[in-house]
């Protein structure tokens, strides 16, 4: 059996400090430990402390990857596969802190970054006032000015809409028939 050459802690100084770059931290292994490392074994011996000390893996932007797989980098926003599906990252977050998204409900973000996808950035509300406030194209930067948007359409769904009446004459029970 080959006798491994690193120390545990070299393996738990790395579980520590795996995220960043990976020149900075030759350099850093170099002088503190005093090995000798290329690119190629400085990820096999991050790969090892991983798994040793359970530490998930992270995609280019530091974010855990899902058990399935990797987040996705869309136009639209991150995805993460779940369940072999894709679904958006923040619809991913919300459900993680507060269970399942109901159909009639969507995921807003507060203030608008859809980069910022951090639990108390993103809002559920009902995809009727989404629609709402979108058409109306209303305009909020915080959750104060969110509500506001909030109470103005359940204001407009409730009330009533004027209806111009008809100008055709409504046709009594016997009109049809051609004398």
């Amino acid at each position: 059996m080959k006798n491994n050459r690193y120390t545990e802690e070299f393996y738990a100084w790395l579980a520590n400090n795996y995220k960043g770059s990976r020149a900075k931290m030759i350099e850093k292994i170099q002088q503190q430990f005093g090995y000798n490392m290329n690119f190629k074994k400085l990820q096999n011996q991050i790969w090892i402390a991983r798994k040793k000390y359970n530490i998930p893996e992270l995609n280019s932007e530091g974010r855990p990857k899902s058990k399935d797989g990797a987040i996705h980098k869309r136009i639209n926003g991150d995805c993460i596969r779940e369940n072999g599906k894709l679904k958006l990252y923040y619809r991913y977050v919300w459900e993680q802190a507060n269970g399942k998204i109901p159909k009639n409900c969507c995921i807003i973000h507060i203030d608008g970054n859809r980069a910022n996808n951090d639990i108390s950035n993103l809002y559920m509300i009902t995809k009727i006032q989404n629609a709402y406030i979108n058409s109306n194209h209303l305009a909020y930067n915080n959750l104060e000015e969110l509500k506001i948007c909030l109470l103005m359409s359940d204001i407009s769904i409730i009330k009533p809409h004027y209806v111009r009446p008809s100008r055709r004459k409504k046709q009594s029970v016997g009109d049809d028939k051609k004398w």
